[in-house]
């Protein structure tokens, strides 16, 4: 039997991708800054696990780092990010890039992301936040454009490390098993 097609193999697959996540998540909290880079890339190793055709497993990735990094972070607000956005993106965008009409694919994408994205915004003003600073009151409108422009930069950024992922390191993820 070949070395993907185990289940002991897309288990510790799974594992690993999840302990990348985790780690990436946790450099979101300790880093001064690049906090949205590791979130996105953190947001990767979901949609590495949909391009070996495992779905669920990616779901399951989102739903255990997310119950884990609740009890392993020392700042609950660390995964809200990932929780209401990039974490279910990586997943999302890959079954949405498979709808044939380009156009129809990148609005999807868009709602996805502006949902997380006000979902977010609502959570934090009313929740965390109880003082949402004026130059964000008096501009949301302006902060909803920039953040779309935010956004096709890294679906695009995404895209080509998708290809890169599927290019030069899943050959070695997914090299056959000895006898």
């Amino acid at each position: 039997m070949a070395r993907m097609d185990s289940d002991s193999y897309t288990l510790s697959l799974t594992s690993m991708m999840a302990a990348f996540t985790l780690l990436f998540i946790y450099l979101a909290g300790i880093l001064p800054t690049a906090r949205l880079s590791m979130y996105a890339v953190a947001s990767l190793f979901s949609f590495a696990l949909c391009m070996e055709q495992r779905t669920a497993y990616a779901l399951v990735l989102f739903f255990g780092v997310s119950l884990v990094s609740l009890l392993i972070l020392p700042n609950i607000l660390l995964i809200i990010p990932y929780v209401l956005f990039f974490g279910y993106y990586g997943i999302a965008k890959f079954h949405i890039e498979r709808i044939k009409d380009k156009f129809l694919a990148f609005v999807l994408k868009l709602m996805v992301f502006n949902i997380g994205l006000i979902l977010n915004y609502f959570l934090a003003k009313n929740m965390f936040l109880t003082d949402i600073p004026d130059a964000l009151k008096d501009n949301f409108w302006v902060f909803m454009v920039l953040a779309q422009v935010v956004f096709v930069a890294y679906d695009y950024i995404f895209s080509k490390l998708a290809v890169f992922y599927d290019d030069r390191v899943r050959k070695f993820l997914m090299k056959r098993g000895r006898r």
